[in-house]
């Protein structure tokens, strides 16, 4: 009986301790994962709705919006944040593995911009001299009516939402320079710029730092001029999952694209979805 007795408390104990792990027991946890350019907005929305929320955990985490794709498909996230509506491909595993397509929810709106070192003159390009900039026809800012200095493009990895937008929207079918520096991240890639006077990438506004922004065609990457569509370059942000969201996700999804989750957007530095005050 001592012997019983004691693995009793040792039993008890173990589950004491597992109890006292992770979340609790009746706590709805909400899992997100993806895109590097929304990882700020994401941490933001999960820290604003927690606050309002506090029987819900909301876990955010980035790796690119290919990989939050991947993860949503194998079901290991309720969400996937991505810079890009999913290819081909990415929809055609969803249909194999799930019998859906998915579906997709317009979090935001962001000017994809070309940023520079703060130091450079160029504060304006037209959509050709990018693409001749990441191409590698423009070596050097005085072709480009800058300094004589040469042209460092930045690029971000293969992975990223962003890439795959800028490669499609930007370069239309030409190849990114070999030449071009590869940036892990949307930080990353800002950075880069600038620490290199001659330095030239592009990035989601949010999280440019310590970088100047190049009008494109003449019109700046501001808020008014993507949701009138005079800036070249914009996109949505999105969120997907892999079937319509129920329960305490699409009540997440429903304060996202409401008022409160807008506000978060526009509070940092995001475009919001509607005019929000």
């Amino acid at each position: 009986m001592r012997t019983n007795g004691r693995l009793f408390i040792a039993a008890l104990a173990l589950f004491a301790a597992g109890c006292g792990t992770g979340a609790p027991r009746n706590e709805a946890v909400i899992r997100i994962k993806g895109s590097e350019s929304m990882s700020l907005l994401v941490q933001r929305w999960a820290e604003a709705y927690m606050s309002a929320h506090p029987g819900v955990s909301v876990r955010a985490d980035g790796g690119g919006s290919a990989d939050g794709i991947r993860a949503m498909t194998e079901e290991r996230v309720e969400l996937c944040a991505t810079s890009r509506p999913l290819t081909t491909e990415e929809t055609g595993r969803l249909a194999a593995r799930h019998s859906s397509v998915g579906v997709s929810i317009l979090g935001a709106r962001d000017a994809l911009s070309i940023v520079v070192h703060p130091s450079n003159p160029v504060k304006a390009l037209t959509l050709e001299q990018v693409r001749g900039i990441f191409a590698g026809e423009i070596v050097n800012w005085r072709q480009a009516g800058g300094d004589d200095r040469p042209v460092t493009p930045v690029v971000r990895e293969p992975n990223s939402g962003t890439y795959l937008y800028f490669d499609e929207h930007v370069m239309a079918g030409r190849s990114v320079s070999a030449a071009a520096r590869n940036a892990a991240g949307a930080r990353a890639l800002a950075a880069a710029v600038a620490a290199d006077s001659g330095a030239v990438g592009y990035s989601t506004p949010a999280v440019a730092e310590n970088v100047a922004f190049v009008s494109l065609n003449g019109v700046a990457p501001a808020a008014e001029n993507v949701r009138s569509g005079a800036y070249p370059v914009s996109r949505y942000l999105y969120l997907y999952s892999v079937h319509p969201p129920a329960g305490e996700v699409k009540k997440f999804v429903e304060w996202v694209t409401g008022p409160e989750g807008q506000r978060v957007v526009k509070e940092n530095g995001y475009i919001p979805l509607y005019d929000v005050p």
